[in-house]
């Protein structure tokens, strides 16, 4: 209920700013620039662009150890990190080289790439649409960027690293793009080494939590009052936002609390693995944007259950994007590469029994791991306190393993 309360106090503020303009469209957010947070550890980052068969510019980052103990032999394994929903590749660079995913695979000798998904913060850019102006830039869902952006990406890094096949580490919808990809392009699955698959959406079998139920609950309401405004961009990086969060999330506020539970409401109640101090430095990161088209795929795939492409609730508006008129299915029985699944018992969004019915449907799974810690959320892959020791070290062990067989 106070949660509830907290949501709607936000509200009737945002409501005074005009509430849709406040949440949606664009604006970039005031915090450090991933190269800073990169190189002030001694790291070196470099930028790529990729641009995809629909014209979408998508950039790429790639960071280099300071270290020098590269393994033997002409090339060095690449490790492709996908963020997941609202995401992007800065979020992995929070909290340092001891605790952040990225450092830790640099310094065991991997190369490594993060991709920034289409319509974030980094990736807002077309060959010819203009984001702010175009509707057509923001018509795009889940499986756009797997079956056209993901190609494009990992293409661009096995040629730039020389290499026929890479490892690749997906996070939420970060995972569930490459299995979207290898159902429909076969053909990729030989380009995928492993893929650590951490918190898979795909399956959505369990019921849905109070506050869930809230959301979806509202959510219609939300979709046709922002589409009704002409706005297509949703949770963009906003100054102001984060600025926001940082004045009622900050240490010290009354606040503060509310914001941690409306944050573990929707993602699972974890408060021992969740530094609540490092909230506001988080709001200058996350959201990073996407589409109401994303946020609408994401809405019919946890109402519904079902492992399929967004229906857009128009015969000619279907056939536009897929060629049929009704939306297809992913038949998974195409994605014969090597998949870990990785999940926990604390995760509100993806729960044992959803990785359990995805684990039926994949050819390849080598196993599925549980994290060893009961409270273990959705956001606790990217920022729990001990994410190295429950989670991060196990990874690199299988990657490690994988080489050596």
């Amino acid at each position: 209920m106070r949660c509830l309360c907290f949501v709607l106090i936000l509200f009737r503020g945002c409501f005074g700013m005009g509430l849709w303009e406040t949440i949606f469209g664009p604006a970039l957010g005031d915090g450090i620039s991933i190269q800073n947070m990169v190189m002030n550890f001694g790291y070196k980052l470099t930028e790529h662009e990729v641009i995809s068969e629909t014209g979408n510019i998508l950039v790429l980052h790639k960071i280099r150890s300071k270290r020098r103990n590269f393994r033997n032999g002409s090339h060095t394994p690449a490790v492709l990190i996908q963020h997941g929903l609202l995401g992007a590749s800065d979020n992995w660079f929070l909290r340092g080289p001891e605790k952040d995913l990225p450092f830790l695979l640099s310094d065991a000798g991997y190369d490594v790439w993060l991709s920034n998904m289409r319509g974030n913060v980094y990736s807002r850019r077309h060959i010819t649409l203009n984001p702010d102006s175009s509707s057509s830039y923001w018509n795009f869902g889940l499986h756009e960027i797997g079956y056209y952006d993901l190609p494009a990406i990992i293409d661009y890094i096995l040629d730039k690293s020389e290499q026929e096949s890479l490892f690749y580490m997906g996070h939420s919808i970060g995972s569930t793009i490459a299995l979207i990809l290898c159902s429909l392009r076969p053909e990729y699955n030989k380009k995928i080494l492993l893929h650590l698959a951490l918190a898979p959406i795909a399956f959505v079998t369990h019921k849905p939590k109070m506050f869930h139920k809230m959301v979806f609950s509202v959510f219609p309401f939300v979709e046709q009052s922002v589409q009704s405004r002409n706005i297509h961009e949703v949770f963009p990086r906003r100054k102001y936002f984060s600025r926001l969060i940082e004045y009622l999330c900050q240490d010290g506020t009354y606040f503060q609390k509310l914001c941690l539970m409306f944050i573990l409401n929707f993602v699972g109640v974890d408060y021992d693995q969740f530094n609540a101090t490092l909230i506001p430095n988080f709001a200058k990161y996350y959201p990073a944007g996407t589409s109401l088209c994303m946020a609408s795929n994401l809405y019919q795939l946890f109402t519904t259950g079902i492992f399929t492409a967004m229906d857009f609730q128009n015969k000619s508006e279907n056939l536009l994007h897929y060629r049929t008129e009704i939306p297809p299915s992913y038949n998974l029985s195409n994605v014969v590469h090597p998949v870990t699944l990785h999940y926990s018992d604390g995760d509100y969004l993806v729960t044992k029994d959803d990785i359990d019915m995805l684990a039926e449907k994949l050819p390849n799974v080598k196993d599925k791991l549980k994290i060893p810690y009961p409270s273990f959320n959705h956001l606790d892959f990217m920022w729990a306190i001990n994410s190295k020791k429950l989670l991060y070290d196990q990874l690199l062990l299988l990657l490690n393993k994988y080489l050596e067989n």
